[in-house]
């Protein structure tokens, strides 16, 4: 929507910079700036202090749990450890996105359909999401299946620099003792989330794009 204005420059500019820092080194300087430096956030602890008592496991996430219990010190305690691991994953997985959705938009916008909307008066924010945002959006949702299922089969480096026990850090930790099934697994895992979010990609393609039906 503006295209070669600066916007445009530092959202581009931005999402670069994520796709070219490695996951795990963004986290590194995460925790030097934000915990080694300005004290702001805890260090890589896991998802709580050392010491601290979990919540009752009701759901196995600490943030809920705490929440159904009442316990609101630690409820922002277990979001103070998310803030990190979830900055430096998000930062990287929003990089291709951006740059997928940017692209597509401006070629949306230099279509025939959308100067024909905007020769009929509709409005700006009808062009540009109802017909130009839409008719781009299948190579995002594309990039999003992909970068769910990243997220879901564990993002195995960020996970070990902030020690935080989910699949990523298991399954290193089964590469460290040759454990072998351990590693399988996990294998099977990734795979059957990386399906399961292209179906959920290929169903939504048949709402987004009426061609697709």
């Amino acid at each position: 929507m503006k295209s070669d204005r600066l916007p445009d420059f530092v959202v581009r500019g931005t999402s670069l910079i994520g796709m070219a820092l490695p996951a795990f080194w963004l986290g590194l300087i995460m925790i030097a700036v934000f915990f080694v430096r300005l004290a702001w956030l805890p260090g890589p602890v896991g998802r709580l202090p050392i010491g601290a008592e979990p919540p009752t496991a009701i759901t196995g996430l600490f943030t809920l749990d705490s929440l159904a219990m009442g316990d609101i010190p630690l409820l922002w305690t277990s979001l103070r450890h998310l803030v990190l691991p979830a900055l430096t994953l998000g930062f990287v997985t929003m990089a291709p996105i951006t740059r997928v959705t940017r692209t597509a938009m401006v070629e949306a916008l230099q279509s025939d359909y959308i100067r024909t909307a905007q020769a009929m008066g509709l409005s700006r924010s009808e062009v540009y999401y109802r017909y130009a945002l839409k008719n781009a959006l299948l190579p995002v949702i594309t990039m999003i299946g992909a970068a769910v299922g990243f997220l879901f089969s564990g993002a195995v480096l960020v996970e070990n620099v902030f020690n935080w026990p989910g699949m990523g850090q298991y399954a290193l930790n089964a590469i460290r003792v040759s454990d072998f099934a351990a590693l399988q697994g996990f294998v099977i895992w990734a795979a059957i989330a990386y399906v399961l979010a292209f179906l959920v990609v290929d169903l939504l393609y048949l709402v987004v794009d009426p061609r697709t039906r």
